[in-house]
């Protein structure tokens, strides 16, 4: 049996982003520093920003980072939301939900795709 290997690979890349009850595709990543993971967030946004997967034509000044709270910063845009949170250890919390609402569709695995390369581009823990 032959297994398109690329298939196969694209699925590992996405082995992490789990579906949750909200019906959203959902990833933790834990980083080793909170520089690293700032690091991560802006990558996030400027992926977010500038790739056309992510894009909403009606909307597109680019995404903002925002203070969430005292020890957490996040950044929402395209119906992605990437939020980094340093305690209790710092960590990278992304979440795709799927707009119109309804089932987690190709395209959606396309982004956690995209974002699971960006997030590998850094040192890993």
């Amino acid at each position: 049996m032959v297994v398109d290997k690329e298939a196969a690979d694209k699925r590992k890349l996405v082995s992490k982003w789990h579906p949750t009850t909200k019906g959203t595709l959902k990833r933790n990543y834990r980083v080793p520093s909170k520089s690293e993971g700032r690091r991560l967030l802006k990558a996030v946004a400027s992926l977010l920003s500038d790739d056309d997967h992510f894009t909403d034509a009606t909307s597109h000044k680019g995404c903002q980072i925002r203070r969430e709270s005292a020890h957490g910063e996040s950044v929402c845009c395209n119906n992605v939301r990437a939020l980094f949170d340093e305690l209790p250890t710092p960590h990278l919390t992304v979440e795709i939900t799927p707009f119109p609402a309804g089932p987690l569709t190709e395209i959606d695995y396309i982004k956690a795709e995209k974002l699971e390369r960006v997030l590998r581009s850094g040192p890993s823990v």
